[in-house]
């Protein structure tokens, strides 16, 4: 049983490192062992260098695929789409925008239909 507490312990404790990095809440590093402050300054590191690599990606908006305007023919649970977003659930009869390559593939199966969208001048 004293096992299974210290297991504990120890998850607790290195949760709540990884939530105060993640979150950059500072800790007291003086209550941390020598383990658990290594385990903090690498956390941090790799926090550190993906921000980096996230900072020199091309933005979401770059990434947004052209959308089309569809109405579903049945019931269609969450999705997700070529630009990583979730869409839906979606029930028959609703009226979405969506990613082109997944309206398309929608439309292939036969659950969803294309609305052609006219602009007002």
């Amino acid at each position: 049983m004293t096992e299974r507490l210290l297991d504990e312990l120890r998850q607790t404790r290195a949760q709540k490192i990884m939530a105060a990095a993640q979150n950059r809440i500072p800790i007291q590093t003086t209550s941390l062992t020598e383990d658990e402050y290594a385990v903090l300054e690498k956390i941090k590191q790799s926090l550190s260098s993906l921000n980096q690599q996230l900072a020199a990606s091309p933005r979401r908006e770059e990434l947004t695929e052209e959308l089309k305007v569809v109405r579903f023919l049945e019931d269609i649970p969450e999705i997700v789409g070529v630009d990583l977003r979730i869409y839906g659930p979606f029930k028959k009869e609703d009226v979405a925008s969506l990613p082109s390559p997944n309206a398309q593939a929608l439309e292939k199966q036969g659950a969803a239909k294309a609305i052609e969208v006219k602009s007002v001048s």
